[in-house]
């Protein structure tokens, strides 16, 4: 069975993300690795396919979040400031979410500037459960991740 992986992006003119079907740049990137923690604070969410989707399009229609941890508060305030759990070393970031969602990225350097990491998004009450592994290339103050395959379960 084929799967076709599509890639919206709702973003201003001034935004410092671009997208060409699954690659995704990131100029002005402030790290020179790429660890769990610019993870966090960078990885563009919003730009790939994943059960945030809608809390992506609901509250970043015209412009890209700060983080991966501003779409997960975001888009539950309503409802209160949400409890997150949030594990983090080197190279894996684990964030539970409520009890209910559990999202990971595990991290590794396959070159001088190249990484892959496989982003796990899992919902701990239903039957959603998605793993999409990413390759991401480093060159001075930019960063390009190309989306890789999605297996679904």
């Amino acid at each position: 069975m084929k799967k076709i992986i599509c890639v919206a992006l709702f973003m201003s003119s001034t935004s410092p993300i671009y997208a060409d079907q699954s690659v995704i740049t990131i100029s002005e990137f402030p790290h020179e690795t790429l660890s769990a923690l610019a993870i966090l604070q960078h990885w563009p969410v919003c730009s790939f396919s994943s059960s945030l989707g809608q809390v992506c399009r609901a509250y970043w229609e015209d412009k890209e979040p700060n983080g991966f941890l501003e779409v997960l508060v975001e888009g539950r305030l309503d409802e209160g400031y949400p409890k997150l759990v949030v594990e983090m070393t080197e190279t894996v970031l684990d964030i539970t979410v409520e009890d209910k969602w559990f999202y990971s990225f595990m991290v590794d350097q396959t070159g001088a500037n190249e990484f892959q990491v496989v982003f796990t998004d899992d919902s701990l009450m239903g039957s959603y459960l998605a793993r999409t592994e990413y390759t991401v290339i480093i060159e001075e103050d930019i960063a390009t991740i190309r989306e890789g395959a999605t297996q679904t379960w």
